[in-house]
C-alpha cells in the first residue's frame, strides 16, 4: 500500500472514529460533502460558520461532520499545494492551550506522525486546529465553540483550566 494511501485511510479511521463517538454521546451529526469550495460556498457553510473563509479556494473533496447540539466539527478537505504559504499566513503554529480534553494531545501526535503540521486559528467564539500534510495538500481540522464542554460521556476528561 502506498505511504499517501495509508496516511488517508488512517486519517479517515480516526475521524470516523470520532465522529461515532459524537454521535454515539454528543447529538445530533450531520454530515455532507461539496466537491468544491464554491459548492460549499452556496450552501452558506461560511456563512453558517462551519468553515472560515480562510482555507484556500483551491478546496476540493471538502466534507464536514458537524454535531449540531455541541458545536463541534470536524472537517477535511484538499487543496491546491501551491496554496500553502498563503494559508498558512493566516494560521499560527498549534500552542495546546484550548485543547478542549487532555486526550486531545494524542490525537495532535498522531497526525504528526502521519506528517501532518498543526496551527490553529481562533476567532471571537471559535476555535480551530488545522492539521495541514502541505505536500498532499490535504486538511483535517477540528472546530469547537470557545467555552464548550466536549460531549458527557465520550471517554474525554476535561483539562483543568
Amino acid at each position: 500500500m502506498r505511504p499517501a494511501l495509508l496516511i488517508s485511510s488512517l486519517v479517515l479511521l480516526l475521524l470516523g472514529g470520532l465522529v461515532g463517538l459524537l454521535a454515539k454521546f454528543g447529538g445530533d451529526v450531520v454530515t455532507s460533502k461539496y466537491a468544491s469550495y464554491e459548492a460549499a460556498m452556496e450552501d452558506n457553510l461560511f456563512d453558517r460558520g462551519w468553515l472560515p473563509e480562510l482555507i484556500p479556494s483551491s478546496a476540493t473533496s471538502i466534507v464536514t461532520n458537524n454535531n449540531l447540539d455541541l458545536n463541534i466539527s470536524h472537517v477535511e478537505f484538499r487543496y491546491d499545494p501551491a496554496d500553502t504559504d498563503s494559508f498558512l499566513g493566516n494560521l499560527r503554529p498549534y500552542r495546546d492551550r484550548n485543547s478542549p480534553t487532555v486526550e486531545y494531545k494524542a490525537r495532535v501526535e498522531g497526525m504528526k506522525s502521519e506528517n501532518y503540521r498543526p496551527y490553529e486559528y481562533r476567532d471571537y467564539a471559535s476555535f480551530w486546529v488545522f492539521f495541514v500534510n502541505s505536500e498532499e495538500g490535504h486538511v483535517v481540522y477540528d472546530l469547537w465553540t470557545v467555552g464548550t464542554p466536549p460531549p458527557e460521556g465520550a471517554g474525554t476528561t476535561r483539562r483543568d483550566p
